[in-house]
């Protein structure tokens, strides 16, 4: 989350630039022609720097957003999932995904829906399936 240092900072910045654009409104005509371009360039460092501010601000929204879209899409999928073996599967179709069984570790763990992998008979000495992520036999 945009921390309210960054956040008043950007503020911070854009009250500057407001500032100077008063004051470049005001001056009169004998200013000092180095002084107006002093000023011109004081306005655009304060709004580059708003500019970059309020972009992390948008940047560190956007990261959370899809953190709160993966865990309503994982609180969402808890509600359609059982275990069942010691493994999950889920209650009903879902449209897109096989019914199961899916890997408990990935899931509770990754928050990941990973579809287990059937063993061939020879290679069942730890599980009838195996997790093709993280290698977990079931």
């Amino acid at each position: 989350m945009p921390d309210i240092s960054t956040i008043t900072a950007g503020l911070n910045a854009i009250k500057h630039a407001i500032d100077l654009t008063k004051y470049l409104r005001n001056i009169s005509k004998a200013i000092d022609r180095a002084e107006l371009e002093l000023k011109i360039a004081e306005l655009a460092e304060a709004l580059l720097e708003a500019r970059r501010k309020l972009l992390d601000v948008q940047e560190e929204t956007l990261k959370l957003r899809g953190v709160i879209n993966d865990m309503t899409q994982i609180q969402d999928f808890r509600k359609k999932v059982r275990i069942r073996n010691g493994v999950y599967y889920f209650k009903e179709r879902v449209e897109g995904r096989g019914v199961g069984p899916y890997c408990p570790r990935c899931f509770d763990v990754d928050k990941t829906l990973v579809l287990l992998s059937e063993l061939a008979p020879p290679s069942r000495a730890k599980g009838t399936h195996q997790c093709p992520n993280c290698k977990s036999a079931y």
